[in-house]
C-alpha cells in the first residue's frame, strides 16, 4: 500500500505530516503513521483508510 508523504491540512484546519504508510506485525493491517504540526507535535497511527 502506497500513500504520498507530505503536509496535509484537515477538513477542520490543523496541519498533519504524513510520514508513510506501515503493517501491524501481527494483523498485517495497513496502517498510517503521521505527525501533528501543532501543540506537542505528536506522532499517531491509525488504519489506513481504503481509498
Amino acid at each position: 500500500m502506497k500513500i504520498q508523504p507530505g503536509i496535509y491540512q484537515h477538513y477542520k484546519g490543523p496541519l498533519y505530516r504524513v510520514i508513510g504508510a506501515a503493517r501491524h506485525s501481527e494483523t498485517d493491517e495497513w496502517l498510517v503513521t503521521y505527525q501533528t504540526l501543532y501543540g506537542e507535535f505528536d506522532l499517531w497511527i491509525q488504519p489506513l483508510a481504503p481509498l
